[in-house]
C-alpha cells in the first residue's frame, strides 16, 4: 500500500514540476504594445487624416534561421491579434537571441524593430501612427532598447532632455549607421521615457552614426541632431546645453568621437559662436526669418566643422579615422575624395574594403553621372529607352508606349515621397480627360523594396502604367535620367524627344488643352 502511495505523490510531483516547467518566471518573456495616435497641430483643409486599422493587425515575434542551403528563413516564435490599446506577447526562451519585432496589417508588414530579448525581459514598445499629411509611422521602444549579446562590442547611447522646455513626452531618439555601405541603416528608436532615453547596440568595428531627436507632431515641438562615433565600449552621452537648438552637444571622454567630433564640438571657437547663435534660436520664430547676423553665424559653426573634418580626411595618420570623417561628409561626398578613397582601399582590411569604401566610391561616382545626365537631359534631347516590370511582372518598354501614344509623362516617385503623392490627384483628373486623345503615364517608382511600392500602388489605385526601379536613385533608370529628388518629370513625344522637364499639373493642364484642344475640365 505504501509503495502506491508514493507512486501517487511522485506522480504528482512530477506533474507539478511538469507544469511549473511551462510557467518558469525565470525563462519568460515579455513584450507590451502599446498605440498612439498622433496629430499633428493643424490639419490642411479637406484633408481626412488615415489612421491604422488595430482590427485588421498582427504583432509578431521572429528570428532569422539558416537551414540546411544556407539560405535565411524566418522562424515564428510567438503572435498575437491586436485587442485592445495594449496588447502583449509572452513565452519563454533559454537564452538571449536575436529578433525581430513585426506590427502587419494583413499579410503586409507595416512597421518593424529588431531587439535582442532573453529570459526575464520585458520590453515595451509603442505603434506612433502619424495622422498627418506626409506620415511617417514608427515603432519605437520605450525608455530604451538594448540589443546586445557580446558585452565585449557594447557601445552605450544616453539621452537626457529634462531641461527642455517643451512637451517631449512624443519625442524620439532614432540611431542611424552612417555610410554608402548601409541598405537599412536604422539600428533603432526610442520613445523618451521622463525626458530620457538609453540605446545599447553592439558594434565591431568604428562608425558613424547620425542620432536625430523629433517630436511626433509634424512641424511643431523639439528638434535636433547629432553625429556620433561609437565603437566597442564608447559611452555617447547627449544634452541640449540651450533649452532650443537644432543640434545636440555630444560627449565620450575618450575614443575616436573624441578626435572626430569632440575636437570642433568642444572647441572654443565653436563654442564662442555657438554663444552668439543660441539667442538667435527659440521655439516661438521659425528659422527663415532670422536675421542676416543669425544666418552668417549659422553658416560659420558649420565651417568649423568642415574645417575640421576636412583636415582629419586628408592628413591623418589613422586610416579609419580618414574613412570616419569622410562618411561624415568631409569634401563633401564630391568628386575630391576619390583620391582618398582609392587610397584607402590600399591601407585597409580587405573586408572593411569591400564592405565600406568600395561602395562608397561606387555611389560617388554614380552621383557624378547622375549630374552629368541630369545636365545633358534638356528640352530637345532624346529621352533614354528603358524598360521595367509592371506589379504583374510584364516588362514595359519607353519605345513600346511611344509607338501607340502621342504624348507620355514619365513620372518618376517613391512611397515615401509626399509631394508625389499629392499631385496623384490632378494627374488622375488630366489622364481621365486626355488618355483617349493620346496621353499616357508612366510612373517609375524608386521605392527601397517591392513591397513599399506594391502597397503604395494599391492604396493609391493608379490607373496608368506604373513600373518599378527598386533600390532607390543609384538604380540604373533614375541613374540615366539624372533623378536626385523626386517628384521629377518628363514629358516625351511620339518621336522620343523631351518637350518639358519637371512640369507642374497646372502645366500640363494647359499644354494638353492646347495639344489636344479639350477645355471642359469639371473645377
Amino acid at each position: 500500500m505504501k509503495w502506491r502511495v508514493c507512486f501517487l505523490i511522485a506522480l504528482l510531483f512530477g506533474c507539478v514540476v511538469a507544469i511549473g516547467s511551462e510557467l518558469d518566471p525565470r525563462n519568460r518573456y515579455t513584450v507590451i504594445f502599446d498605440y498612439i495616435a498622433v496629430e499633428p497641430p493643424l490639419y490642411p483643409e479637406d484633408f481626412e487624416p488615415r489612421k491604422i486599422d488595430l482590427e485588421t493587425v498582427t504583432v509578431q515575434l521572429v528570428r532569422e534561421i539558416n537551414n540546411d542551403t544556407v539560405q535565411i528563413e524566418i522562424e515564428e516564435i510567438a503572435s498575437e491579434q491586436w485587442e485592445t490599446d495594449k496588447t502583449t506577447i509572452e513565452g519563454e526562451l533559454n537564452a538571449p537571441i536575436d529578433a525581430t519585432i513585426l506590427v502587419k496589417s494583413g499579410d503586409d508588414t507595416i512597421l518593424s524593430a529588431k531587439t535582442v530579448i532573453g529570459p526575464r525581459d520585458v520590453i515595451s514598445v509603442t505603434i506612433l501612427d502619424h495622422l498627418g499629411p506626409f506620415p511617417q509611422d514608427q515603432l519605437a521602444f520605450v525608455g530604451s532598447s538594448r540589443q546586445v549579446k557580446n558585452a565585449k562590442n557594447k557601445f552605450t547611447i544616453v539621452g537626457n532632455f529634462t531641461s527642455v522646455d517643451m512637451d517631449v513626452s512624443l519625442t524620439t531618439a532614432s540611431v542611424f549607421r552612417v555610410g554608402a555601405y548601409e541598405s537599412n541603416n536604422n539600428l533603432g528608436t526610442v520613445l523618451l521615457s521622463d525626458g530620457c532615453f538609453l540605446f545599447e547596440g553592439e558594434i565591431e568595428e568604428p562608425t558613424v552614426v547620425y542620432i536625430p531627436i523629433r517630436t511626433g507632431m509634424e512641424g511643431s515641438g523639439y528638434s535636433a541632431w547629432t553625429w556620433a562615433v561609437v565603437e566597442p565600449g564608447a559611452v555617447i552621452r547627449l544634452a541640449p546645453e540651450k533649452v532650443w537648438f537644432d543640434q545636440l552637444f555630444s560627449t565620450a571622454g575618450t575614443g575616436r568621437h573624441v578626435e572626430l567630433i569632440e575636437s570642433w564640438l568642444r572647441s572654443e571657437e565653436y563654442r564662442n559662436t555657438f554663444d552668439l547663435y543660441a539667442p538667435f534660436v527659440n521655439k516661438d520664430t521659425p528659422w527663415f526669418t532670422q536675421s542676416e547676423e543669425h544666418f552668417q553665424l549659422m553658416d560659420k559653426l558649420r565651417a568649423i566643422r568642415s574645417r575640421t573634418i576636412d583636415r582629419i580626411a586628408r592628413s591623418a595618420e589613422d586610416p579609419m579615422n580618414v574613412l570616419l570623417a569622410l562618411e561624415m561628409g568631409a569634401l563633401g561626398y564630391g568628386s575630391d575624395t576619390l583620391p582618398l578613397y582609392e587610397k584607402l582601399e590600399h591601407e585597409l582590411d580587405e573586408d572593411l574594403v569591400a564592405r565600406r569604401v568600395t561602395p562608397a566610391k561606387e555611389a560617388i561616382i554614380a552621383r557624378m553621372q547622375t549630374t552629368a545626365n541630369r545636365l545633358n537631359l534638356v528640352p530637345g534631347k532624346k529621352a533614354p529607352d528603358f524598360s521595367l516590370p509592371d506589379l504583374n511582372g510584364d516588362v514595359i518598354s519607353l519605345k513600346d508606349v511611344l509607338e501607340e501614344y502621342e504624348l507620355v509623362l514619365i513620372d518618376f516617385w517613391a512611397s515615401w515621397c509626399g509631394p508625389c503623392i499629392a499631385e496623384f490627384p490632378d494627374l488622375k483628373q488630366l489622364y481621365t480627360k486626355f488618355n483617349d486623345h493620346g496621353f499616357e503615364i508612366i510612373s517609375v517608382s524608386i521605392d527601397d523594396t517591392q513591397a513599399e511600392w506594391k502597397e503604395a500602388s494599391t492604396e493609391q489605385s493608379l490607373p496608368w502604367m506604373n513600373v518599378a526601379d527598386i533600390g532607390g536613385f543609384t538604380q540604373s533608370t533614375p541613374k540615366t535620367y539624372g533623378v536626385h529628388y523626386v517628384p521629377k518629370t518628363f514629358l516625351v513625344d511620339n518621336k522620343g524627344y523631351i518637350t518639358i522637364v519637371d512640369i507642374s499639373t497646372e502645366e500640363l493642364k494647359e499644354f494638353l488643352n492646347e495639344k489636344f484642344g479639350s477645355t471642359d475640365f469639371d473645377d
